[in-house]
């Protein structure tokens, strides 16, 4: 995913929390063009060439390079705000608790054009439903160090936040919840055709001129924050946010055919939710893939440890 990397690194400096450092663990087709040859005190690139799961790239990093208490995921493919991390460590902090995420938060389908909101507070056809799509927060997810040391992250690209979460819960560690708020989005949750996973949503965001301009004016925004030279820029590639957020214009009205998200805004949309879940449309073209691998390393673990 060597297109979103120069975003991730933009995202990451851009942070008005003083004390932190990224930990890129890549297992891609070979090192990133991007990362490549960079490192410093607060950044680590780390290639392994091997196809590790998601879960296992998480551990990785904890286990082997990083030097924090607080320990929060940075998907390279979603839009975090200057005031992300400052923000997820305090609750962290002022919460005591093991691990905090979003219960609610906002998604950008890029391939339609379209924002939605997911909010676990709001009704689903189940609760079941409600509880599989609110736990979909990976992406979100702040823990301690000490957490992790509890619970490390299971050896899955699919999957394994929910694992994570109820795992943690099941220790009886503490976890705490935020909701994101309209005016105060720190993170966009991107979908764009080549996601593991899709979104639920229940309501869309009608406020689709703020939402356009927060995305639009972020990159100058964040070159701003890391005080960041035109000569420094330009060597970096002239562009750091990801290709398909340029020029992006929101629509008001959702889709008519969902893709990465669904719109789910009453009982009359049971029937094509099912028929939307059944469908391939909006993920990854490798998914199953992915899946297929997954299972095969789980089970070649399991008859190793029998």
């Amino acid at each position: 995913r060597y297109r979103f990397h120069p975003q991730l690194w933009l995202c990451f400096y851009a942070q008005t929390y003083a004390d932190k450092e990224l930990i890129v663990v890549d297992s891609g087709d070979g090192p990133s063009p991007f990362f490549k040859g960079k490192q410093g005190p607060d950044f680590k690139y780390v290639f392994v060439n091997e196809n590790l799961s998601v879960g296992e790239k998480r551990n990785l990093a904890i286990r082997e390079y990083s030097t924090g208490e607080s320990i929060l995921n940075f998907d390279d493919d979603d839009l975090y705000f200057p005031a992300y991390v400052q923000t997820a460590v305090k609750l962290l902090k002022s919460s005591k608790a093991a691990l905090v995420h979003l219960n609610a938060w906002s998604v950008v389908d890029i391939e339609e054009n379209f924002c939605g909101f997911f909010d676990r507070s709001q009704p689903l056809p189940s609760e079941a439903e409600a509880t599989a799509w609110g736990e979909l927060c990976g992406f979100s997810m702040a823990y301690t160090y000490a957490a992790w040391r509890c619970i490390t992250w299971p050896p899955l690209t699919s999957g394994e936040d929910r694992h994570f979460l109820r795992g943690v819960a099941a220790a009886g560690m503490p976890v705490a919840a935020r909701a994101e708020a309209a005016r105060g989005t720190t993170v966009l949750h991107l979908q764009h055709g080549k996601n593991i996973g899709r979104s639920l949503c229940q309501k869309a965001r009608t406020d689709t001129a703020a939402v356009t301009n927060l995305i639009q004016r972020f990159e100058e925004a964040c070159r701003r924050i890391i005080k960041l030279p035109q000569s420094e820029y330009d060597q970096l590639g002239g562009s750091l946010l990801y290709q398909g957020l340029h020029n992006l214009s929101l629509a008001a009205e959702p889709p008519k055919a969902a893709r990465g998200l669904f719109l789910a805004v009453s009982e009359d949309s049971r029937e094509d939710f099912q028929s939307w879940l059944g469908s391939e449309v909006g993920q990854h073209p490798q998914r199953e893939v992915f899946v297929r691998q997954q299972l095969d390393r789980l089970r070649s673990q399991a008859a190793g440890e029998n």
